[in-house]
């Protein structure tokens, strides 16, 4: 609405300036006549008003017309009923009174999130009475123009005192889609009596952003179950789109030592083998390097293995693949508790949620000691080793909670150039407040960055830096103080992977498209999870998604993960699609 108002004040104050002119003109024509024509100047001055509404009226035409919302798609005949009459639905949390689309279409369910004590979630709830045990779930479609402020879109249905919770996945911006809820992907909360008794049904979105969003949503129905595509690995040279080249085809690589008990050596051949060109593997955390360093302590594995980074480095130059060593910033790492641990907890150094508890393995992100610690570990790598590129890895918060150390509270009242209190309660209520702490958090993660571009490069001139970053930008740079967009912008990356980590490749798609255009001129390989999903044809999958960024033109794309399974499996069987 906010931008049809614009839109209409736009329209209006173009025709009516216009008419106006044309109207002032003709009064000025008419100004030295004489008396005796007086009635004929009234006669023009009545169809210049005329002209001026019947233009005004056009512009509101035309600019409603421009603001309208698209047509649904026709739905099935087995519609399943709400309750006939006054407005079905109760609001809740951060949720507006629904409105009536035209003509029974749907609704319109807005979210008012940038009322800062409104919530964390907006519910609509309507009471029914629904027998599912015969369809395989329920469908409706979703009409979201901007769906960033969401951060998880949720159907539940009533069922006893328990219910049926069904995550559902925004799969377009500013286009109808269809939402299905099927009864296989649900799960339970509390005692259901069964998919025969649903007696409410309530949809859900959570905050992602203090932002205002709404969706619109259309008569739900009974959901058919369809046979999945399935796509043959022989099938899949002729179904995908032309591949790009030269197209970057990166895996990330967790396990430090290559693949399984394979060693470096037989991982890359395998890597090589399948058709990828890049490995991305970790050789650093915050707390340990699996190198010999002189910045980080040494993982204790790496006196009875050897130097990581020396062998995935001998192995890449043997099979012809780009190594882009990871780095893990600002978290020391999920094992053992380890004495730099305690030291960097003693020295002040690590985390403090809003609530006060400590995050002992995560390093503040505005101390000054950490932000020089982070810069000098890439800058050490770029020296001692020929790598083709460094890529961030957790370059960000953990969350939204943290960090509220005494010292970022000092460093930030010094930004803010006054107290902070109640502390940290401003952060959240104090809508000024916030937006100062929002703000101070990015620039602290932007810092690492920018130093680290600098010291890299200097260190090795045609380096290539690069993260795996989150997939909302406008939701995760307030959220994780990831504000990857201004890194391209100012050249502090030379690439970005995008972790899109989902099965659903419309999703997929949509913010691939979307990463693209923030990321500007910068190269844009969007990150696919093959090791992390959890249901579904992982080849056909893979295929849908890698086929997407091709028809995106990204350039090139980038696989969780090089694992032994992965590269012996669905990795091995894709290699003809490359």
């Amino acid at each position: 609405m906010q931008a049809q108002s614009v839109a209409l004040r736009e329209c209006r104050g173009r025709w009516t300036d216009a008419a106006q002119a044309r109207a002032g003109s003709r009064i000025h024509a008419f100004a030295g006549l004489r008396r005796d024509k007086r009635a004929h100047h009234r006669g023009w001055m009545a169809r210049a008003r005329l002209a001026r509404i019947c233009a005004l009226l056009l512009a509101l035409l035309v600019c409603f017309r421009a603001g309208a919302l698209p047509p649904a798609p026709s739905g099935s005949n087995d519609t399943l009923p709400l309750p006939e009459g006054a407005n079905p639905w109760t609001p809740g949390g951060a949720a507006a009174a629904a409105q009536a689309l035209p003509q029974g279409a749907g609704w319109t369910l807005a979210a008012r999130f940038s009322a800062l004590d409104a919530g964390a979630r907006a519910t609509w709830d309507a009471p029914v009475h629904w027998n599912l045990s015969g369809p395989a779930g329920v469908a409706f479609h979703v009409y979201c123009e901007d769906p960033f402020p969401i951060s998880d879109l949720v159907l539940h249905l009533k069922s006893g005192t328990g219910w049926y919770t069904a995550p559902l996945e925004i799969e377009a911006a500013g286009a109808w889609w269809r939402a299905e809820a099927a009864k296989a992907d649900s799960r339970t909360e509390g005692a259901v009596r069964g998919w025969g008794q649903i007696d409410r049904v309530r949809v859900a979105v959570w905050r992602g952003m203090d932002t205002d969003t709404r969706i619109h949503i259309t008569p739900f129905e009974q959901m058919t179950a369809r046979a999945a595509e399935v796509l043959a690995p022989g099938d899949c040279a002729a179904a995908s789109p032309p591949a790009p080249k030269p197209e970057f085809r990166g895996l990330w690589c967790s396990e430090t030592y290559g693949a399984g008990n394979w060693g470096w050596d037989k991982t890359v051949a395998r890597v090589a083998a399948a058709g990828f060109n890049a490995v991305l593997p970790n050789m650093a955390w915050a707390g340990m390097a699996y190198y010999p360093s002189d910045v980080l302590p040494r993982a204790s594995v790496v006196a009875e293995r050897g130097d990581a980074l020396a062998q995935c480095l001998a192995a890449c130059k043997r099979h012809g693949v780009a190594c882009h060593v990871r780095k893990i910033a600002f978290n020391m790492g999920y094992g053992p508790e380890t004495a730099f641990m305690r030291e960097m907890k003693a020295a002040g150094r690590t985390q403090v949620r809003h609530d006060g508890k400590a995050e002992p393995r995560w390093l503040c992100p505005s101390h000054p000691e950490n932000q020089q610690l982070e810069a000098s570990v890439m800058a050490e790598i770029a020296r001692n080793y020929a790598v083709d590129g460094l890529h961030w890895d957790y370059i960000r918060y953990p969350d939204g909670h943290t960090c509220y150390c005494a010292g970022c509270r000092a460093r930030f009242e010094q930004t803010l150039g006054k107290g902070a209190a109640p502390w940290p309660e401003s952060t959240r209520k104090d809508a000024q407040v916030r937006k100062a702490w929002l703000d101070f958090r990015r620039k602290q993660v932007t810092a690492v960055v920018a130093a680290a571009a600098v010291q890299a490069r200097a260190a090795r001139p045609g380096i290539k830096l690069s993260a795996a970053v989150y997939t909302s930008l406008p939701r995760h740079r307030e959220e994780l103080g990831q504000d990857w967009k201004l890194w391209c912008e100012q050249g502090y990356l030379d690439l970005v992977c995008p972790m899109n980590y989902t099965p659903n490749s419309r999703r997929f798609a949509m913010l691939s498209g979307f990463q693209k255009k923030w990321a500007g001129d910068t190269p844009v390989y969007p990150g696919i999870g093959l090791s992390v999903w959890r249901r579904g044809d992982a080849f056909t999958t893979l295929a849908e998604q890698v086929f997407a960024t091709r028809r995106l033109n990204t350039g090139g794309f980038t696989v969780f993960r090089c694992g032994e399974e992965e590269l012996s499996g669905t990795l091995a069987a894709f290699a003809d699609c490359l």
